[in-house]
């Protein structure tokens, strides 16, 4: 009778092979994808909890193996059910005999897992060990124990001698000092001690609170599909719903933190032009300024992944959410501190999501090198600038249609998910490389569109085909993701419309969001614009960058403890949501105040000393009335 029915269903299934789908009951006489063995249970000294993954396949003809293969064809939106993964105690699977080999050990358990399926199981890896009682403590550990010792006691005396007696103090030892960071972190950037042009960033922030809040749903996702969960199906089902698919395109929008970037680079620089002139070596300084913004958290961060993470818990699945990524960073990590994360291939993982983080600092020399040139040639500006914004839509069409790739929305099937990206080339050539996004030179050419409108007294608030273009730009973003649904239905577009649609979709992206960023710029009233101006998300906004590099983090300890299967559900992942957002804001104030900000305070300290102040001439001495009434120079 199972064979029967296992018949039928094949036959079903292979009549419709392009459309496979699956109910609730006939999934429940599939293997299991995911199982875990009972953590509490392998807790004696010495039992060793290992990472298991096998292939099925049978000696006899099989009906199920046959179903299991053919709905694992259809991998754009199914996991390889050919395959499963299991949590094993390896050290209580049946007939170990003390081998020392994990895979021998596992297969006795793997064997006794698969018997009721009629199905034969080859272990073909077990790694990713956790041994019970062993300890993990590494010199790295202490080392960067005893450096953040000596921060804090840093810390601790620069913040006393600010509420004592600042003066007490040098511009050195004030730059860990709590009370003046702090004081930092809660100014405006309408402050009266601030250029009033910058104003025009004011609703930048809640932009990086609101992008930041749809990355951290992006990668929940992510790591559902990465994790050990028992209804592996709701993934697989995102694939066939249009709210998800759309949900699927949005990497496309992370252009807008490019656009971003481009806009103030080009601005400030601008700026400070018109006091003096921007030559090689402020480029340099420039850079190196950028480095020192920028490497700070990344690399308390990576030593954290490395050295302290692991530390931190423990649960059936930890080594492989936490620390198959620390002993993988430890191999690659001198990469990061050269911002080429992005340039080495995902054949490693390593907090894969600052790849954004060294295209940002790729972009930024170029950007400057650009900006010495362009400052100086302001006409050459929109010659130079719009085939570098132009060419990455070119770069992307031409390697879909060479390598026959689908578009982005496309690339990221629910096992590559599984295997965040491992070994997939798609993602290093299409995704992370940075001559593949032309969002920061849409962003420089809307920074110097917005100085020269300064300039000539052009005020596009007051134009209103500009402010409709600016309210709508946003919606022009969404339709851009919307088109792409269509490269994940059953029935696939010829290869020319990937071409085109993989030509267009960044591009159109960054162009409108450079019309949403201007609009901001030049104060052009929308509700969108009120919210994102909202002043509770100018604390949030500067701790935006933190947040981004620590949520992950977040993500990986919350799933990592799981000592269950998860069960994924939209309830879930909402309060997954709301938990990592919370902590994460929560980890990233004290990362701030004692990493982030001390090290950009002490850069300017060393490199911007205050000049001493010329000798004041009598002559040149005006009286002139205080707030309290009293006469000051």
């Amino acid at each position: 009778m199972q064979c029967s029915l296992f018949f039928i269903l094949a036959v079903c299934v292979g009549s419709f092979a392009s459309k496979t789908e699956l109910n609730a009951t006939l999934l429940e006489w599939f293997p299991p994808f995911f199982s875990l063995d009972d953590w509490g249970s392998c807790q004696r000294p010495m039992d060793k909890y290992c990472i298991v993954d096998a292939v099925l396949h049978s000696s006899k003809p099989s009906p199920l193996l046959d179903v299991l293969k053919l709905y694992s064809s259809e991998m754009y939106k199914h996991y390889n059910r050919t395959q499963i993964h299991r949590g094993v105690c390896v050290s209580r699977c049946p007939g170990k005999n003390n081998t020392e080999n994990l895979v021998e050990a596992a297969q006795g358990c793997i064997d006794e897992n698969i018997k009721a399926y009629d199905l034969e199981a080859e272990v073909v890896s077990a790694k990713w060990c956790n041994t019970a009682g062993v300890s993990r403590v590494s010199k790295s550990a202490r080392v960067m124990a005893v450096i953040m010792i000596t921060l804090l006691v840093i810390i601790v005396a620069a913040t006393v001698v600010s509420f004592v007696d600042p003066k007490m103090g040098n511009r050195y030892l004030m730059a860990f000092s709590l009370k003046k960071n702090w004081e930092i972190l809660t100014r405006s950037r309408s402050d009266p001690k601030s250029e009033s042009r910058l104003n025009c960033f004011a609703g930048f922030d809640g932009i990086k609170v609101l992008g930041i809040q749809s990355v951290f749903f992006t990668h929940i996702i992510l790591i559902h599909a990465y994790a050990y969960t028992d209804n592996p199906e709701f993934i697989e089902r995102f694939y066939d719903q249009f709210v998800w698919k759309v949900l699927m395109n949005s990497p496309l929008l992370l252009q807008a933190f490019f656009v971003m970037t481009g806009f103030m680079t080009a601005y400030m620089t601008l700026i400070v032009s018109e006091k003096r002139k921007i030559t090689i070596f402020g480029c340099f300084y420039s850079i190196a300024n950028r480095w020192f913004r920028l490497a700070p958290v990344v690399i308390f961060v990576l030593w954290f992944t490395m050295a302290w993470f692991p530390l931190m818990g423990s649960g059936p699945h930890w080594s492989w959410v936490v620390e198959k990524e620390a002993q993988e960073c430890s191999e690659i990590w001198w990469y990061y501190l050269f911002f080429a994360q992005n340039l080495i291939g995902t054949e490693r993982f390593c907090l894969s999501h600052l790849w954004y983080v060294g295209a940002d600092m790729q972009f930024h020399i170029v950007g400057m090198l650009l900006l010495l040139v362009l400052v100086r040639y302001r006409k050459m500006a929109l010659p130079i600038l719009l085939p570098l914004f132009i060419a990455p839509g070119i770069a992307s069409a031409a390697t879909n249609w060479v390598y026959e790739y689908p578009p982005i929305i496309v690339g990221q099937p629910p096992e590559v998910l599984r295997r965040l990206f491992t070994g997939w080339p798609r993602m290093t050539i299409i995704y992370l490389a940075p001559w593949m996004n032309p969002g920061f030179f849409a962003g420089l050419a809307t920074g110097f569109i917005h100085y020269s409108n300064e300039e000539k007294g052009i005020k596009l608030n007051e134009k209103k085909w500009f402010c409709t273009l600016s309210h709508i730009s946003l919606h022009l973003c969404l339709v851009v993701s919307v088109i792409g649904v269509i490269f994940m239905g059953d029935d696939l577009p010829p290869w020319w419309a990937t071409a085109v649609y993989s030509a267009l979709d960044r591009n159109l992206i960054a162009l409108f969001m450079s019309c949403m960023i201007l609009g901001f710029a030049n104060n052009c009233q929308s509700p969108l614009l009120k919210i994102c101006s909202w002043r509770g998300f100018r604390v949030l906004g500067k701790l935006s960058y933190c947040a981004y590099i620590i949520h992950f983090i977040v993500l990986r300890l919350i799933m990592g403890s799981n000592t269950n299967l998860v069960h994924i559900s939209i309830f879930s992942m909402i309060c997954f949501v709301i938990l990592t957002t919370i902590l994460t804001y929560l980890a990233c104030v004290p990362v701030y105040l004692i990493i982030e900000l001390p090290m950009v305070q002490l850069w300017k300290a060393i490199f911007e000393a205050p000049r001493p102040s010329p000798p004041v001439e009598p002559s040149t001495v005006k009286m002139e009335p205080s707030n309290n009434g009293h006469a000051e120079v």
